[in-house]
């Protein structure tokens, strides 16, 4: 069986009954506190929320991306249609330019024909 020095009885030699000795402390010791770990769960937590940023920028560059294929497929279309428009334009022109539209067009204004054909020479 093991004594401890703190469970003897102590005797006062020379004091009297109601006095108690003066017993020497030890040095209080100032308790450390424990460094805080992150638990487990925070870091499952910030990498979720890691995750998330990740996946939300990534989104929005796809999204961003789409939109501008889609804004691109628009305006291939726009000038699609313009050329169409142009080529139209260009045959409206070259049909009202030949001799027998004007000629046509003019008698129906109520317009006679000149003379002959008359040709100019340069000096």
């Amino acid at each position: 069986m093991a004594v401890y020095q703190g469970a003897r009885i102590r005797t006062t030699l020379g004091l009297p009954d109601g006095a108690r000795p003066v017993v020497a402390r030890r040095a209080s010791r100032i308790p450390v506190r424990a460094r805080k770990r992150l638990r487990p769960v925070a870091f499952v937590l910030a990498g979720i929320l890691v995750a998330f940023l990740l996946g939300l920028v990534y989104l929005t560059q796809t999204l961003q991306a789409a939109v501008t294929n889609y804004q691109i497929d628009n305006l291939f279309i726009e000038r699609q249609r313009l050329v169409q428009e142009l080529q139209s334009q260009q045959g409206a022109i070259a049909q009202w330019g030949s001799e027998p539209q004007v000629v046509q067009w003019a008698q129906q204004e109520g317009l006679n024909r000149l003379g002959g054909k008359v040709r100019i020479t340069a000096p």
